[in-house]
């Protein structure tokens, strides 16, 4: 249990991490309290969308319901493999974090964090919805994924330089998606 809520939290801060990185590089400021707004915010969305899924999983055999859900793993993961490379499915803030800056004052507001957070946190509200039905989730990892996002903003933003440029290749692409398929793997064995 412990090794799934690190992967999911791992899978769903990553974008943090790297919504950080772009902000830093822009030399965005995001205040803690900012911060703060964003990792509520996913965190939120995991429980959430985690209570519906054991509402759904209810009305569905635990063998329907486990199998489903690691199917919808596999199938976010494949998602996310395939979103990060073309522009054209991502949300516009995902994609340009700096975007959310509306006021173009160098400052990430509590209310620009609201919509960054609800961009960011779209992976959680499924990642959530998919651990319920794959018999997994609990308040615990929504906590656990709104400390990891946290924790991913602030070192993506401190890490936000021209050494952060180097890591952005294609292993920032792949590495949340391969997270998602494994998990949803290692539920249907």
């Amino acid at each position: 249990m412990a090794l799934t809520i690190l992967l999911v939290s791992i899978a769903v801060s990553f974008d943090s991490f790297l919504a950080g990185i772009s902000l830093g590089l822009q030399n965005i400021k995001l205040p803690l309290f900012s911060q703060s707004i964003i990792a509520i915010e996913s965190g939120g969305l995991i429980i959430v969308s985690t209570l519906l899924g054991h509402v759904i999983s209810s009305f569905l055999t635990p063998w329907l319901a486990k199998v489903g859900g690691a199917c919808l793993l596999v199938a976010l993961g494949a998602w996310s493999l395939v979103k990060k490379r073309g522009d054209s499915s991502m949300v516009s803030i995902l994609a340009e974090p700096d975007l959310a800056d509306v006021d173009y004052s160098g400052t990430i507001t509590a209310g620009e964090a609201a919509v960054l957070g609800v961009a960011l946190g779209l992976d959680s509200f499924a990642m959530g919805l998919s651990l319920a039905l794959a018999g997994m989730g609990s308040l615990i990892s929504g906590l656990a994924c709104a400390a990891a996002c946290f924790v991913s903003m602030v070192a993506g933003t401190a890490l936000g330089t021209p050494l952060g440029r180097r890591i952005s290749g294609s292993i920032t692409y792949v590495l949340p998606g391969v997270l998602m398929i494994m998990l949803g793997i290692s539920r249907i064995l």
